[in-house]
């Protein structure tokens, strides 16, 4: 099992916000945060680049990337696991 911690960016307008969690993958499995983050507001908008990294969502109005993945220690993510999901 291998354990992540994932940040992603949300543009929303001129507001920015961060969401941030823990993931956990099975066996040598890297978790897929690029497909996470488009699918993160129930899937992007059909006219998106998958190649630039950024996903649009509601017409254009909410933008979402992955500002970074990491692998963390397992207990860094049962610490984290308890404020964040």
């Amino acid at each position: 099992m291998r354990y992540w911690y994932l940040e992603l960016h949300i543009q929303c307008g001129e507001y920015e916000f961060y969401s941030k969690g823990v993931q956990r993958t099975e066996g040598k499995e890297k978790f897929d945060a690029e497909a996470y983050a488009a699918d993160f507001y129930g899937g992007a908008d059909e006219d998106n680049d998958p190649d630039s990294g950024n996903y649009y969502f509601n017409g254009g109005e909410i933008c979402v990337y992955v500002n970074e993945i990491k692998e963390i220690k397992k207990p860094v993510y049962d610490t984290l696991r308890k404020y964040m999901r």
